[in-house]
């Protein structure tokens, strides 16, 4: 049966999306901009309600693109430090320098401080120049998943070369497809064959409708539980 991981910025979308029978979590918080290293009170208590189902914690110290410095570096790797202390499953990380190479020195450095947590790497990968050749660099350096678009917008419409990744990868690296997914387009991912797929679910709430206040005037996102619900039950069904 495919799996599902779902990407979560919030106790209560945690809680809802374990109860509805998730395989996975990734958790982080600003899920507006694409998702950001959550804070260490929150993946804490997240821990309380994740049921044992395995946590992998988002380590993006910024917003932007993935053209990590020195800094940023030694950033991810002291919350890699302390999310390893909490007891978490794994983490979700990705690097690319501005030719859309992958920088191996600095994602190596980074995952010696991960060494015995499981790993996915991210989107980043959608921008490498030949993300194919990276494929092997990126099993070398530890990585068990890769979270990909396709190199698209959504998923959906990068199937075919999700599929030329799966058949690369050869079973030596998960292909996670991620991106766009909802009830409308699942069972196509069932249907060929990925064991895996990543979701947010999500819709946006505009905070400012009901409170005009000009600090509010933003959008968060919140998980959508209809979408995951029918997704869940495409699941069960074995679409």
């Amino acid at each position: 049966m495919t799996k599902i991981e779902i990407c979560c910025d919030s106790i209560n979308s945690l809680k809802k999306s374990v109860d509805m029978g998730v395989s996975r979590i990734e958790l982080c918080s600003e899920l507006s901009v694409g998702g950001l290293t959550p804070s260490y009170g929150f993946i804490k208590e997240a821990l309380k309600y994740s049921k044992d189902i395995p946590i992998r914690v988002l380590i993006r110290p910024r917003a932007g693109d993935f053209h990590y410095n020195n800094f940023d570096i030694e950033i991810m790797k002291n919350d890699i430090y302390e999310v390893k202390k909490l007891g978490v499953e794994g983490v979700v990380l990705g690097i690319v320098d501005n030719k859309g190479e992958l920088p191996i020195t600095k994602i190596a450095d980074i995952v010696d401080s991960a060494n015995g947590l499981s790993m996915t790497f991210h989107r980043a990968f959608d921008l490498l120049k030949n993300p194919k050749i990276q494929i092997n660099n990126i099993i070398e350096l530890g990585f068990d998943t890769i979270l990909s678009s396709g190199k698209q917008e959504k998923a959906i419409d990068g199937l075919i070369y999700l599929n030329r990744l799966k058949k690369y990868a050869d079973n030596k690296i998960l292909v996670m497809p991620g991106a766009g997914i909802n009830h409308k387009n699942t069972a196509k991912f069932i249907q060929n064959g990925f064991k895996w797929i990543h979701m947010s679910a999500k819709k946006k709430r505009d905070l400012n409708k009901k409170n005009k206040n000009i600090f509010l005037d933003q959008e968060i996102c919140e998980l959508d539980e209809n979408i995951l619900k029918k997704v869940m039950k495409l699941i069960k069904t074995k679409v």
